[in-house]
């Protein structure tokens, strides 16, 4: 089984990581995939409908949101789709998961 770490930092990449993810999962529907999301990529979990549709209709993902990028851009707890994490830091989030054996990926 892949284990893959698809990391979004710029809110206009969202379509992109969303197709990215979407290509990955018909070819290998089997991975543990993570999307962690910093920068004002954060603002996508707040504002962005077709993120939040995305999010919904795909459970199998796990979405990670950083604590400090959310303070900087104004994006609260409660504002977060329900099945997205937030993470003290995006960063040590995605070396953590480096350490894990994930690959990483930046679309």
């Amino acid at each position: 089984m892949d284990k893959v770490i698809f990391h979004i930092d710029e809110n206009s990449k969202w379509p992109t990581v969303m197709s990215n993810l979407a290509n990955y999962l018909e070819e290998r529907s089997d991975s543990d995939i993570k999307v962690v999301a910093n920068g004002d990529a954060v603002i996508g979990y707040r504002d962005n409908k077709e993120v939040r549709n995305f999010i919904k209709n795909h459970p199998q993902i796990t979405f990670d949101s950083c604590h400090n990028a959310m303070q900087s851009h104004d994006v609260s707890e409660e504002e977060l789709p329900e099945d997205v994490i937030q993470v003290p830091a995006g960063i040590p989030a995605i070396v953590g998961y480096q350490n894990e054996d994930y690959r990483y990926i930046k679309p």
